[in-house]
């Protein structure tokens, strides 16, 4: 299914300009960036653009520091001094009054003569309080790894159009100004019929047959190790360490601070998916009272033993050389603007954090929305129309499966993506937002049926049941395999 731009005439009215240097402070690889020659239109809150601080409170004043009250006068300059034109003059821009804001960034749309629109994204960390250098190298990462895909693939992620990882510059933030994207997210028409338009089944099977073929793009680029886009000459990048940020120690100490203060985490890089995972499992201390992470920890192990965490052609062999993917940091339905039919995927955007992962949880990997079975918390029946039937879940994502072939080929990771649910939730629960234990509880229903989680996790945490290991190896492969 061919993709169409929706951003292809403003291209050419953009004109790239060059951004100040990264403070003397920052990492040498967080250089700031040069302007590249489309966004965002939709996040979960919507607000004024005139916010005051009445009735702010002081965790929101921590949190977002000055983002939330840069000025239309001080986006303006900054929206100005990158896209500015002999074709026309600076009061002829504005900024739109409402301001889009999720829980990590705030989003403003600027707009000109011609349909020219712009976006300007802002995390909730860009200020002097809470920047990090390693803050400033993934911003970098970010911004370089969707123009690295924008120039390789034809997969819809809003060009960059300039952005700096400093506080030096007309709104006193780190930002990224990208092009900006028709379109409506996925989830107001996954959910909701449109008035006047095509059955809801329809649109939906529409927008999975075209966000597959948008994801299997990025088949066309491949890694040899595990980590985070390293772009030493803003164009052909090297695999590195990914920056991530935990909380700090003494956190239970200075509760006020929960949800602010942040530890940076250095993960190395690695060259096997086995090595990968199981050095997230290695790394999580347990309590030998613990007995559910004690045995949760098990039974992922005993996973990563298995296709596709251990490639088959390695399986009592010599270990084959992996190649790795790009994944989608949140690859859901807020993140993804339609055409109302469901037909064009507009733009894919929000890859903050985005790195290279194993096969198994990369392009081909299913949507965030279906695979709430596998995730935290489900429950069905629940919380209706927004959540949907196992057997419905199922549904989809054979189907998306299958689209994924049909523009992937059959050499491709099609393969994966039906069970891909298991598999991110293995990466989920070691590096993400889930827990070993629910994906330990979600394989076993499907290794061995009907029986009891705790008896059945006391006894494999003594170390001491060789039964119920060996049941386990057995049954294993056939679940995970593809």
């Amino acid at each position: 299914m061919s993709i169409k731009s929706a951003w292809a005439g403003l291209c050419a009215k953009l004109r790239p300009k060059k951004t100040a240097s990264l403070e003397e402070s920052a990492v040498e690889k967080s250089k700031s960036i040069r302007h590249i020659p489309g966004l965002l239109k939709n996040l979960h809150f919507k607000k004024t653009i005139n916010d005051s601080n009445d009735g702010e409170s002081e965790y929101d004043r921590r949190y977002w520091g000055p983002v939330k009250h840069i000025t239309k006068e001080a986006l303006l300059k900054l929206a100005w001094s990158v896209i500015g034109s002999n074709t026309f003059d600076e009061s002829d821009l504005h900024v739109q009054e409402e301001v889009f804001e999720g829980s990590f960034h705030r989003v403003w749309i600027i707009e000109g003569p011609d349909d020219l629109k712009v976006a300007i994204k802002v995390a909730a960390i860009g200020h002097e309080d809470r920047w990090m250098a390693e803050d400033a190298i993934n911003l970098r990462s970010e911004a370089l790894t969707m123009n690295y895909i924008n120039r390789n693939t034809k997969c819809p992620v809003p060009r960059v159009i300039s952005f700096d990882t400093t506080l030096k510059n007309a709104i006193g933030c780190p930002y990224i100004m990208m092009e900006y994207v028709e379109g409506i997210p996925v989830h107001d028409a996954w959910f909701i019929e449109q008035e006047g338009g095509l059955p809801l089944e329809e649109v939906r099977l529409n927008i999975l047959t075209s966000l597959a073929s948008a994801m299997a793009e990025l088949r066309k680029l491949q890694f040899d190790k595990i980590g985070m886009l390293h772009f030493d000459n803003d164009a052909d990048p090297v695999v590195g360490p990914l920056y991530a940020f935990c909380q700090p120690d003494d956190i239970d100490e200075r509760p006020k601070d929960d949800g602010i203060a942040r530890k940076p985490v250095t993960l190395p890089v690695f060259a096997s998916t086995k090595d990968y995972y199981q050095a997230e499992i290695d790394d999580r201390e347990c309590d030998p009272r613990d007995w559910r992470l004690t045995a949760a920890k098990k039974i992922s192990s005993l996973a990563l033993a298995c296709a596709p965490f251990t490639p088959e052609a390695s399986l009592g062999e010599a270990p084959v050389r992996e190649t790795f993917v790009l994944m989608h940091p949140d690859f859901n339905y807020q993140n993804i603007m339609i055409t109302p039919d469901g037909k064009t995927i507009t733009g894919i955007f929000d890859w903050d954090g985005v790195q290279t992962v194993p096969r198994c949880v990369g392009y081909a990997a299913v949507p965030i929305w279906l695979r709430r079975d596998w995730q935290l918390c489900y429950v069905w029946p629940g919380n209706e129309p927004y959540t949907h039937a196992p057997e419905d879940l199922q549904k989809y994502r054979k189907f998306y499966a299958e689209a994924m072939r049909e523009a992937a080929g059959d050499e491709s990771d099609w393969k994966l993506t039906e069970n891909s649910v298991m598999y991110c939730a293995l990466h989920e629960g070691l590096y993400g937002h889930g827990e070993p234990g629910n994906f330990a509880e979600k394989i076993l229903d499907e290794v061995i049926p009907r029986q009891d989680h705790e008896r059945f996790f006391r006894r494999l945490a003594t170390g001491h049941w060789l039964a119920g290991e060996l049941a386990l190896q057995e049954r294993l492969p056939y679940v995970l395999g593809y």
